[in-house]
């Protein structure tokens, strides 16, 4: 269905909340789910106007500035949307950090500070010691004990003023603030509106991140955008407990809701006769899945899994997107069955694009676009397309403005992504940076990783690295694992053996080396994706916690 907005509200998301809260004052904005379970709070459009204006002014009190960037360090709740949309109307720039819980955590959010020069770091209040005590050199702020309207009024951003720096999850290098604009986040919200058909009427939930795009663009800024009411729960409840998810969307009639890939494989892990009863999925008109590879045989065992409670097919929504084009780029036909290709391995079609946006598939080193079918990096172009990287103008020129060979046409941004097209439906297949060529074939580490995380049932999911090392003068293919304990010397080779022959049997290769690794010692990004490059330089360096028995 189409959005349904008052017909004088303009685009911006300030200017769509104050709509919200004149035409729709009484109804729930966001409600946060305690334990992901119990309602733990809520607020209505007119609340939410009321509490972001008091952020916005105390803000403006302690000397915030137009353009100004504020590093936001909350759990997942409502002071973090209340926090956020505070900084806007402030006319700051918002940096969502993740929490940290520990001196790692604490050193990511450090160098964020440090990278985009911040003015200040807010949290809440019940947060603010701990933080403080671990990063005194920041100035923090505490929003959620700043009440009442105060001197100053809010002030408008323009089309082109940065709205957020959206740091990358840092999986091929470090951490780079994306420069998304307000005029971003409108082109962006609209094209998923449009692909995604959402409403005032639609029902969100989501456990999302919100520091993460998915989370924070996909679900807490599409939702105000067109009006609809999100049901949010911490990532930390469903981890615990999946099918949390799934009982939230039966207990809210949520029409809107999606998460990576994994996450529909940790719910099959789950389906049992009892765990099914009171579930009723058949409210769902959009379940999508993106921010990972998506995988063929999990949409189907997820179907089959979850038909006895009204879970269908054509639910699910496959889609593409990155933070460098604000997020969504392309996505399917709502309701048509997920475009499935090939056999060895099976891909799934991400769609196409919405609104005015443009996806190619580029030769990389020629820079000419290749024939349907061919595969090639990815290069979008449109009004989603970020600014490039906070201070970085050498690797923002180098991403954000590549020039086509046959036309001399520039301003494509270059994912890194490699893919098809195949019935003008977009086909990821692998990362250029993590592309491994052995004995002259090219591999993608994801296809490798699927497999060898398959191969034995002591391999802990979405915890394998598969890289590549150069050693007497030949490409060895290694692969890094987490096990779910330590195996003894017998169990241990018996996983390897079936490693080794997984890869064989299923691509081809011959596997170099098996290293098995410790609980949670796999190098990993703040949205939980692998990092390889950290893998590899672990590898070379021996300075992984290996599992022992």
């Amino acid at each position: 269905m189409p959005t349904t907005v008052p017909a004088a509200l303009p685009s911006n998301l300030l200017h769509r909340l104050r709509g919200w809260a004149a035409s729709q004052p009484a109804r729930p904005a966001y409600s946060f789910l305690t334990r992901g379970e119990t309602l733990g709070g809520s607020l209505t459009f007119a609340q939410l106007l009321e509490r972001v204006e008091s952020v916005a002014a105390g803000l403006i009190q302690a000397g915030v500035e137009p353009g100004d960037r504020l590093v936001l360090a909350y759990p997942s709740g409502l002071e973090f949307v209340v926090a956020f949309l505070g900084c806007l109307e402030a006319g700051a720039i918002a940096v969502p950090c993740p929490l940290p819980h520990h001196p790692s955590g604490m050193g990511r959010l450090a160098h964020i500070h440090q990278d985009c020069e911040a003015r200040a770091a807010l949290t809440s209040a019940a947060h603010l010691p701990n933080l403080s005590s671990h990063l005194p050199k920041l100035t923090w702020l505490a929003t959620d004990t700043m009440t009442g309207p105060g001197p100053g009024a809010p002030r408008d951003p323009a089309p082109s003023d940065v709205a957020l720096l959206q740091y990358t999850s840092g999986s091929t290098s470090d951490p780079r603030g994306v420069m998304v604009t307000h005029a971003n986040l409108s082109a962006n919200e609209e094209a998923m509106a449009e692909a995604f058909r959402t409403s005032s009427r639609s029902v969100f939930v989501s456990w999302l991140p919100l520091f993460h795009d998915m989370g924070l663009i996909g679900v807490v800024l599409h939702a105000l955008h067109v009006g609809a009411h999100a049901v949010l729960m911490a990532p930390l409840d469903f981890a615990q407990k999946p099918l949390r998810w799934l009982k939230a969307v039966t207990t809210w009639k949520a029409t809107f809701t999606g998460a990576p890939n994994f996450a529909y494989d940790l719910c099959i892990k789950k389906a049992t006769p009892e765990s099914l009863a009171g579930l009723d999925l058949s409210g769902l008109l959009t379940a999508f899945n993106g921010s990972e590879p998506i995988h063929a045989a999990t949409l189907e065992r997820f179907t089959r899994a979850f038909a006895p409670v009204g879970f269908e097919s054509r639910m699910f929504y496959p889609c593409y997107g990155l933070a460098e084009a604000t997020l969504f780029v392309t996505g399917g036909d709502l309701g048509a069955p997920p475009l499935v290709t090939g056999d060895d391995p099976p891909r799934v079609g991400c769609g196409r694009t919405w609104g005015d946006h443009e996806v190619l598939v580029v030769d990389p080193e020629t820079r000419q676009p290749v024939p349907a079918g061919a595969t090639g990096e990815v290069w979008v172009a449109g009004p989603s397309v970020a600014q490039g990287y906070w201070r970085h103008p050498e690797e923002t020129a180098r991403t954000f403005d590549a020039v086509r060979a046959d036309s001399g046409r520039g301003g494509y941004l270059r994912t890194g992504d490699m893919g098809l097209l195949d019935r003008d439906e977009l086909v990821i297949t692998g990362r250029i940076k993590d592309l491994l060529i052995m004995e002259g074939r090219n591999l993608y580490p994801q296809d490798l990783e699927r497999t060898i995380q398959e191969a034995h049932p002591s391999i802990r999911e979405t915890c394998v690295a598969a890289f590549s090392i150069e050693r007497d003068g030949r490409e060895r293919l290694i692969v890094a694992a987490e096990v779910t304990r330590g195996l003894p010397d017998a169990e241990a080779e018996a996983l390897k053996v079936a490693v080794k022959e997984a890869v064989s049997l299923h691509h081809q290769a011959l596997l170099g080396d098996l290293v098995l690794l410790a609980h949670g010692t796999l190098p990993k990004t703040s949205s939980g994706k692998v990092r390889r490059q950290a893998c590899r330089d672990a590898y070379l360096s021996g300075a992984w916690s290996v599992a022992r028995p």
